[in-house]
């Protein structure tokens, strides 16, 4: 494997090749015709897999390896030869460094009977190898013999080494804030400036990868007199090597006059002095020392042994093993090494360490966020550019010409991107707003045009003017906020090509925000006026000192001194201070003080005396004022044109959240105030996706669109019922995107993305996109369909029964009509009961213990007794559940946890069984028993067709596991009995207890149409429900 790091050599990669797999030889040219880029192009073998890998050598003739460029003209000549996979060794002979590929294509559908093999989404996923190469990632990879083509797929799978990635950079963040808290100077220090030791940590290796990606375009250490990107590759690495040599301290003697007296000053020339070489000036913030961290006075003296020791697990060993790469990305090139994208995974990964797990956060895949920038930008453009024709916004961001019709509003689209608003309120990694700059800044690209040799410079004024006039975040956690202000800056240097054009990184501390979003008050005291876009009602003076505050903010952006930086932040913190504090005596001179005088002037003194505190850029907030802080998006436009967010899935009930928090919450956005028969909201059944849901449709403007991806649950959990009306109510629901399980890495979620505006059309027509993005890494859209969103508004609980197509809604309208409800027949459809494990056991213990089953006992038609027995102690049991229903003749136990197409699973119980909270229990009223009887019932809610209806109308047919609703089995459809109907119960009957007298399995098919023929189905549409479970 030495010979990773070596220039290519074709007998050295057979010999490596046929030790890791059955490698076949061959020596087959093929002809480049007039393509001047390959100088020649061979097949030197085949990797023998359960299907033969073509192995290619590809010699082209640019020593700067082109990566896309020769990805699109390989594609084109495997296209033309019907090649859809292959390894590809691409190299120069004037380079010492050379590509291993994987190409992979995919099978396009033509219609639902055939397959052709056409070359579409094509990918490239290459390790970089050669002279000084890092070889840790391919040598990690190829350990092993490869045993079939998805092993080999995984070799060149970029998940496996953002996981290595990640495990390395958390040891490390863990070890870097082990010993920050351990040293007793440190300590004291960190107390002194009130400093969170994890954000030093984190904002330390923060700067140290930035500076990797600067060594890696040779942007260090260049000598005096020789040009800015002339300069050492390994620059941090030489460096601590002299340091060491000099017995000084890497981090006071080299890494902070690095960051202070380079990166964040504007040497002339370039030149510091005190490290004798050129370093760019960045500005920015990132390099900026922490507010009242005086760090010259200042003598941490973090060992050197953090950063590199003897055990090669330090800081720069770590770093040191992989390629970080600042080359041309697109989705069909990926190189396999750590890039800007996968650090945001990281980052994001790192946010649980802090107890962001109980924020329920997780990274949104490049893919995804792609797809919804994309989705919002196309119907932000559709809501906001009026025309008769039928213009497809979407092929704007294809390759082709098809985008030919909307040529002619090129000047407007331009102008719209040019002043959009978008805000990520629950920011993270800042994966929405980097994806968004990336698609707005390229789409502009396309719109403008421009030089081929002006394309760099032209995305990155792009980029820094959708930095300044159009992005905006927030996130409670401040390392969050700065994790978002890397990833953004780190996006405008990888796109520098000429360090020349290199201008000072932008000021982010008023557009990507610390501050808990869904807060916008303070000691119960409201600084913001509801349903109106001004700010506290803006009288004249409030007005004159917003602009002011406007201003300011604005001036901030482009700052590059330090000095200049503070003064400005104490400028705007006293604007915000005058803000504050008329906007308090305005709304303390409206209030009624002879009832609560005390405890007003109370909260008064607390906000005056804390003024500093909440009008400061860096304190941490526990509020966010949207209307002040954002104040030039609602004073201009009235909201956001786009909110976009991938937000917290957690419930209430799952963090130590005080009772006065949940109950604001409550409040400010679940109260509809709409004729909803929900009774009370319980505080420990919030989730916070549901509630920055409507935040989202709070801050967008009149012709904005709202973008969430959320669980699956939002379309049919009961406890949503409430949101779902007033989405129904109050919103076009333009788009649902199925995503299917795991399409989050190492989360079983089911989520959604659902796209919104604040139209209401009552013909609107909702766009349902079902995809397995797992499957296919990508959003498919060849299984689309429509339905209308008043259609919804009739559904029990307003479930968004979203895969019941017109056909499927005629048959539940069917089955429906004329029935009266399971709810109505029931004394008792209740959960199981909830104890402790300690009450249960495997063999009777006392007189007390009853016989015991779990929902996984019941299976369709029978229980299996496990052999298990709760001691049954009403005083020691939490919800031990009427006695009457475990004393019962008969009963039918339901498994509450199932999934899937058949997700009713039931069996009728004349064992006196006891259950567990996993199992529902029904129990009919005594003058139903007669004419239903249990094994009616049971009959029923196993048949098909009563599966059918719940999968199509409650479940939407989940592959994971689903709560089977108490509420939900209320409201399946059961037939009143007459003389036909009778005679179809009686069959029942008379098949289900043969069955049972015989020990034998149930003939379901029988009971399929026999049930079937109770709900009148006919020959077709039977066939249509079984056609479902195939």
């Amino acid at each position: 494997m030495d010979n990773f790091s070596k220039k290519y050599d074709r007998d050295q990669f057979i010999k490596f090749i046929k030790e890791k797999s059955n490698f076949k030889s061959l020596n087959k040219e093929f002809k480049t015709g007039s393509n001047k880029l390959f100088k020649s192009i061979q097949q030197i073998g085949l990797i023998q897999l359960d299907e033969d890998i073509p192995v290619y050598e590809v010699e082209h003739n640019s020593k700067n390896d082109p990566r896309i460029e020769l990805t699109r003209n390989f594609f084109s000549i495997l296209s033309a030869n019907s090649i859809r996979t292959s390894i590809v060794i691409f190299f120069c002979n004037d380079s010492q460094k050379y590509r291993l590929s994987l190409i992979e294509s995919s099978l396009k559908w033509v219609d639902n009977s055939k397959v052709k093999r056409e070359f579409s989404s094509p990918k490239r996923l290459s390790f970089l190898l050669g002279e000084d190469a890092k070889i840790h990632t391919p040598f990690n990879q190829f350990k092993d013999k490869i045993k079939n083509y998805e092993d080999l797929k995984s070799r060149f799978d970029k998940e496996v080494v953002t996981e290595e990635f990640f495990e390395n950079y958390k040891r490390l963040f863990l070890d870097l804030s082990k010993y920050l808290k351990e040293d007793k100077n440190f300590s004291e220090f960190s107390k002194k400036i009130n400093l969170s030791i994890y954000l030093f940590a984190k904002k330390l290796l923060g700067q140290i990868v930035f500076c990797y990606f600067l060594q890696k375009k040779s942007w260090l250490g260049a000598k005096k007199n020789t040009s800015l990107d002339n300069g050492d590759s390994n620059f941090l690495r030489n460096r601590f090597t002299i340091v060491q040599k000099n017995k000084k301290n890497y981090f006071n003697d080299f890494l902070e006059p690095l960051f202070y007296l380079g990166l964040n000053f504007d040497n002339n020339n370039s030149y510091c002095e005190i490290l004798d070489c050129k370093i760019p000036y960045l500005n920015g913030g990132l390099f900026e020392p922490i507010e009242n961290y005086d760090w010259e006075a200042e003598n941490l003296n973090i060992p050197n042994e953090i950063f590199s020791n003897k055990e090669k697990t330090g800081v720069l060993d770590i770093f040191d093993l992989y390629n970080f790469t600042v080359d041309e990305h697109e989705d069909l090139d990926v190189d396999i090494a750590i890039d800007p994208e996968m650090l945001g995974n990281v980052y994001e990964k790192l946010l649980d360490i802090e107890k962001r797990e109980e924020k329920g956060t997780y990274y949104t895949p490049k893919e995804l966020a792609i797809y919804m920038c994309r989705t919002s930008i196309v119907n932000f453009l559709s809501q906001n550019i009026k025309t008769t024709e039928n213009i497809e916004f979407n092929k704007l961001f294809f390759e082709t010409n098809e985008y030919e019709a909307c040529k002619k509003y090129f000047k407007r689209i331009d102008s719209l991107l040019e002043n959009i608003s978008i805000c990520d309120p629950c920011i993270g990694s800042g994966a929405f707003p980097v994806t968004m700059m990336n698609e707005i800044s390229n789409l502009r690209l396309k719109l403008n045009g421009g030089r081929e040799e002006d394309k760099d410079q032209l995305i990155h004024d792009y980029k820094k003017h959708f930095i300044q006039n159009n992005i905006y975040g927030v996130d409670i956690e401040p390392g969050a906020v700065e994790i978002a202000k890397l990833r953004l800056w780190l996006s405008l240097i990888v796109d520098i090509k000429d360090i020349k054009n290199i201008n000072a990184l932008p000021n982010l501390d008023y557009k990507i925000m610390q501050g808990d979003s869904l807060i916008d008050e303070y000691h119960g005291i409201k600084f913001e006026e509801e349903n109106t876009d001004d700010l506290f009602g803006a009288d004249d003076e409030l007005k004159k000192v917003t602009n002011e505050l406007q201003k300011k903010q604005s001036e901030y952006f482009n700052l590059k001194y330090l000095k200049s930086k503070i003064s400005k932040r104490k400028e705007v913190q006293e604007l915000l201070k005058k803000i504050l504090l008329i906007a308090l005596d305005q709304q303390t001179s409206k209030l009624n003080f002879n009832k609560n005088k005390k405890k007003y002037l109370k909260l008064t003194e607390i906000i005056k005396k804390n003024i500093n505190e909440i009008s400061s850029t860096y304190a941490v907030k526990e509020f966010f004022f949207w209307k002040l802080f954002f104040s030039n998006v609602f004073k201009a436009k009235g909201g956001f044109d786009i909110v976009i967010a991938n937000p917290p899935y957690v419930f209430t009930r799952d963090v130590d959240w005080e009772e006065d928090y949940k109950k604001f919450i409550i409040k400010k956005y679940l109260n509809f105030n709409e004729n909803i028969s929900s009774g009370r909201i319980q505080t420990n059944k919030i989730n916070l996706y549901i509630v920055f849901q409507v935040l989202g449709l709070n801050l967008i403007n009149e012709n904005g669109v709202s973008c969430f991806i959320v669980p699956n649950t939002t379309l049919r959990s009961v406890i949503h019922k409430n949101f779902r009306k007033h989405a129904l109510d109050k919103s076009n629901i333009i788009e649902i995107v199925d995503l299917k399980a795991n399409a989050f890495i190492g989360v079983t979620t089911s989520p959604v993305i659902i796209l919104k505006n604040n139209k209401t059309n009552p013909k609107n027509k909702i766009k349902i996109i079902d995809t397995d993005f797992r499957k296919h890494k990508a959003v498919e859209l060849s299984d689309v369909h429509y339905i209308k969103q008043d259609n919804l508004k009739t559904n029990p609980f307003y479930v968004f029964n979203i895969f019941s197509k017109d056909k499927d809604l005629e048959i539940i309208s069917k089955i429906r009509k004329e029935k009266t409800y399971l709810k109505n027949l029931s004394k008792f459809i209740i959960e199981g009961i909830v104890a402790k494990n300690e009450l249960i056991h495997d063999r009777k213990v006392n007189n007390k213990c009853r016989k015991f089953i779990r929902g996984g006992d019941v299976k369709r038609y029978r229980v299996e007794y496990n052999n298990e027995y709760i001691e049954y102690d009403r005083d020691r049991i939490h919800r031990a559940r009427p006695d009457e229903l475990w004393r019962a003749r008969k009963k039918i136990f339901i498994q509450r946890i199932s999934g899937g197409k058949k997700p009713l699973v039931c069996s009728v119980d004349e064992n006196k069984y006891l259950s567990f909270a996993s199992t529902n229990v029904l129990l009919l009223l005594e003058e139903f028993e007669k004419n239903y009887s249990y094994e009616v019932i049971c009959t029923l809610l196993n048949s098909k067709l009563i599966n059918y209806f719940y999968s199509k109308t409650f479940s939407n047919g989940s592959e994971l596991t689903v709560n089977i609703s108490t509420s939900y089995l209320e409201e399946i459809p059961i037939p009143k009995k007459n003389s036909h109907t009778s005679k179809i119960f009686n069959e029942i009957n008379k098949v289900y207890n043969k069955e049972i007298d015989k020990n034998l399995n149930y003939e379901t098919n029988t009971l399929d149409e026999l049930v079937y023929a109770l709900y009148d189905l006919n020959k077709e549409e039977q066939t249509f429900v079984d056609n479902y479970f195939l």
